[in-house]
């Protein structure tokens, strides 16, 4: 089994990073933590602040939802990347996973 720190690793040194990554397990702090891991990688020392939203309600709402479309229809403000992290996902309302 390839690990997937490692799998992290090759997304962030090639450049070619997938529209969604899902962090799946169940120690809630360790997928959260790998994920601000991966998210610093991408991201220049020097080029900080950039475009991140970290979403930590839950369940979370439709209206974040339209928010977070709203914003990522269009291009980053700061930096290369829009990022978000939207923590507890399982436990989103059905309208607003859809």
């Amino acid at each position: 089994m390839i690990d997937p720190a490692v799998i992290l690793s090759k997304f962030s040194q090639n450049k070619s990073i997938p529209h969604a990554l899902l962090f799946t397990g169940q120690n809630d702090s360790l997928k959260h933590d790998e994920a601000i891991s991966f998210i610093k990688s991408l991201i220049p020392e020097r080029a900080m602040p950039f475009d991140f939203t970290h979403i930590k309600e839950s369940p979370m709402p439709i209206e974040k939802v339209r928010e977070l479309k709203q914003s990522f229809a269009q291009g980053p403000l700061i930096g290369e990347y829009k990022i978000a992290l939207i923590s507890d996902a399982g436990n989103m309302r059905l309208d607003a996973a859809n």
